[in-house]
């Protein structure tokens, strides 16, 4: 990675939005193109592709430091590989390939999660982008799927048993080992004039919670009941 005068990167600025400012498209570039990624994390590969073999070809940081990027390829098809260390610096990156640029984000992400009353629940952290969802498989059913963060939080409900959960979004990986228990507990019974009220709870985790209660008679009568924790 090399240094650039200030002076040159100011220069190289203007010329590269004078076209945008007066409305035009340079001809000689107007059938050139570049694609990248729109989001990165430290560690990852960037892969940039083009449809010509440029010049001169550059990545500069958010510092403001470059660093030459060099395209590979025939017919037409071109890329060049930039690999991102893991104490990469954070931000808005732009690729330069003679006088076309396209721009992307270099973040880090994390999961902080736990769980409680039948739920995983959990917070996604992030610097630039936010992100809208995170995946998740529990095992060992191997049930998996995705769930939409809403205010940098989510939750994953968890059935009866025990699993591991994992969960991923972007660069960020946790796992966590969950045990819900569902325990019915019996306070009293009354009986008289052949009748019997029982009273009892439904807890989650020794928390009350809402179940469909299930109960039957010696005669074989069953019967079904929502409740609401007693």
């Amino acid at each position: 990675m090399k240094k650039v005068d200030t002076g040159i990167i100011a220069i190289t600025l203007v010329i590269l939005l004078l076209p945008q400012l007066a409305g035009g498209i340079d001809a000689t570039s107007g059938n050139k193109t570049l694609v990248v990624g729109k989001i990165y994390f430290p560690g990852d590969t960037i892969v940039i592709k083009s449809n010509f073999l440029p010049d001169k070809a550059y990545i500069v940081d958010p510092t403001g430091k470059t660093c030459d990027l060099r395209f590979e390829g025939d017919s037409g098809v071109y890329q060049a590989k930039f690999g991102l260390k893991k104490d990469v610096v954070l931000g808005n990156y732009t690729v330069v390939a003679d006088n076309v640029t396209e721009r992307f984000v270099v973040d880090n992400w994390s999961i902080t999660a736990e769980y409680s009353n039948g739920k995983v629940l959990g917070k996604v952290s992030y610097f630039y982008v936010k992100p809208d969802f995170v995946e998740y498989t529990i095992k060992p059913e191997g049930v998996s799927g995705r769930i939409r963060i809403e205010n940098g939080s989510f939750e994953i409900p968890v059935k009866i048993g025990e699993h591991e959960v994992i969960l991923k979004c972007g660069n960020a990986f946790e796992e966590l080992e969950v045990s819900p228990k569902l325990t019915i507990t019996v306070d009293s019974v009354v009986t008289g004039n052949g009748t019997a009220v029982i009273e009892g709870k439904v807890l989650l985790d020794g928390f009350p919670t809402k179940a469909n209660l299930t109960y039957w008679f010696e005669e074989g009568k069953v019967g079904r009941e929502e409740v609401s924790g007693s």
